[in-house]
């Protein structure tokens, strides 16, 4: 994710990944905004049925390389999500059984080196179904694709979070019904000392772009909201941690 010229060397990786996998989101994010609001296209990984759209893996009964197995599952607004892992949890994908039919998306976390557990799918009923689908690396980073359901049609969102602090979250619904994506980076600069937990939330919205930053904090139960990190509009200031 996109980083300021003090960031930590963390940060600097978050930049990297974000341009590497959603290099367009920065420029699509108010169009993506838009399509969310208004209904329409603008999302990654949209697919139906028997996975004809080419970005919607075709796996509803078994994964490459042998039987998918159950990682996690969810119910949520009248759909059955399902996180399955392909045998050598190379990849992953969403399953969503409904009303609509079967949608089967990818989920790119385990492609970064996330390890999927049964705590990795959050869903949750906003203006829309949102689900969540998060894991951690051997480093600790956290990484995470978003879905959100639209009258049984499901997709997902173009863009990958991170946090290198170790939270990564669906925040309180604004105004508009729909979630922001919380995450906590280190702020300590490149320079500051080993021991230095200085830290930032910073809010994301569904299309990838950046709503704001807190101003950093000593460490991360001094964020607003702690342990349920949700900044007020009032508390965040521009991203140039």
């Amino acid at each position: 994710m996109p980083a300021g010229p003090a960031g930590s060397v963390g940060q600097a990786r978050s930049v990297l990944v974000a341009m590497c996998l959603a290099a367009t989101v920065t420029a699509a994010a108010l169009v993506v905004a838009a399509a969310l609001r208004e209904g329409t296209g603008g999302v990654a990984g949209g697919g139906q049925g028997d996975g004809a759209d080419g970005s919607a893996a075709a796996v509803p009964s078994g994964c490459e390389g042998g039987p998918c197995r159950s990682v996690a599952s969810a119910e949520v607004g009248g759909d059955r999500v399902e996180l399955l892992a392909d045998p050598a949890d190379d990849s992953a994908w969403v399953r969503v059984t409904g009303m609509a039919g079967i949608s089967v998306l990818e989920t790119n976390t385990v492609r970064l080196g996330a390890r999927l557990t049964a705590d990795s799918l959050r869903c949750t009923e906003f203006a829309r179904s949102v689900c969540l689908v998060r894991g951690a690396n051997g480093a600790g980073e956290l990484f995470a694709d978003v879905f959100v359901g639209n009258a049984g049609s499901w997709s997902r969102i173009d863009a990958v979070y991170s946090s290198d602090a170790g939270y990564l979250e669906l925040a309180p619904s604004w105004p508009d019904g729909l979630p922001d994506v919380v995450t906590v980076q280190r702020a300590c600069g490149v320079a500051a000392a080993a021991d230095c937990g200085q830290v930032v939330a910073r809010v994301h919205s569904l299309g990838g772009g950046d709503v704001g930053c807190t101003r950093p904090a000593p460490t991360r139960d001094q964020l607003p909201g702690w342990p349920r990190v949700a900044p007020r509009r009032e508390q965040l200031v521009r991203c140039d941690y």
